[in-house]
């Protein structure tokens, strides 16, 4: 049932999530077993950020962690410690959210517990990105989406790169690499930020709006759904022209 409801609630399918962990909270309500409670809290914390309740979520998220820690658990310890970045990042306190997924990467690099780690550098890129960092960032996103393309989980280090470039004055780049970015979230089935992903969009078209036609912006997010995942990375990553008629 926390499966179900986990799955259910990155899927966005809120009410099938809210049924699976009401049915679950009621079948474990006698358990103190942390292979059990941990799993609870961390389902917990999955509903309340897709519902946008990041305290209650961050909340959770540390019971997760912290029930892991008194277990002797350090990898599914660490991965707490990134969902509450992730939860910090959505409730606004990136710094915070920075200073939680740095000590996830360091237990889970310690643990070499590659997936979760790769995922949390990619949000750490973003993070970094966002608050406006000039170091890191292109080396944490490559090393992420190097990883993750292979299980199509690119949103996050694109999007680093595609802010990184937003802030050197490429708006080009930075909006087509939105757009296929955009694209292809729905698809990812992970715990991640639900309110910072809209943000990072709006203020992509805002700034390229700034300096461009907005028809044009249009166009180039546009062109970005339509990118294939060589050319997308080539753009981000390889500084590619834009002379295919992809970018037209």
């Amino acid at each position: 049932l926390l499966l179900v409801a986990g799955f259910a609630a990155v899927s966005d399918r809120m009410p099938e999530a809210e049924h699976a962990l009401r049915e679950a909270e009621l079948l474990l309500a006698d358990t103190t077993e942390v292979g059990t409670q941990a799993p609870l809290a961390r389902t917990k914390g999955e509903l309340h950020l897709r519902r946008g309740e990041h305290e209650l979520a961050i909340t959770a998220f540390r019971r997760q962690a912290e029930l892991w820690r008194r277990a002797g658990a350090p990898v599914p310890e660490h991965i707490a410690l990134g969902n509450i970045g992730c939860a910090q990042l959505d409730a606004g306190d990136v710094d915070a959210g920075i200073e939680s997924l740095r000590k996830s990467i360091d237990g889970l690099r310690s643990c070499r517990a590659s997936f979760s780690l790769e995922l949390r550098l990619g949000w750490l890129a973003v993070a970094l990105a966002w608050r406006g960092d000039e170091q890191d960032i292109l080396p944490l996103a490559r090393e992420s989406f190097d990883y993750l393309r292979e299980l199509g989980l690119t949103f996050a280090p694109l999007m680093a790169v595609a802010l990184q470039h937003l802030r050197r004055g490429d708006s080009q780049r930075a909006v087509l690499l939105t757009g296929y970015a955009y694209s292809r979230l729905p698809q990812e089935k992970v715990t991640r930020p639900t309110i910072l992903p809209i943000n990072m969009q709006q203020r992509v078209r805002e700034r390229a709006v700034a300096n461009h036609p907005a028809a044009t912006v249009e166009t180039w997010l546009r062109s970005g759904e339509r990118l294939s995942e060589e050319q997308a990375a080539a753009i981000a990553f390889d500084d590619a022209a834009f002379e295919e008629p992809w970018a037209e």
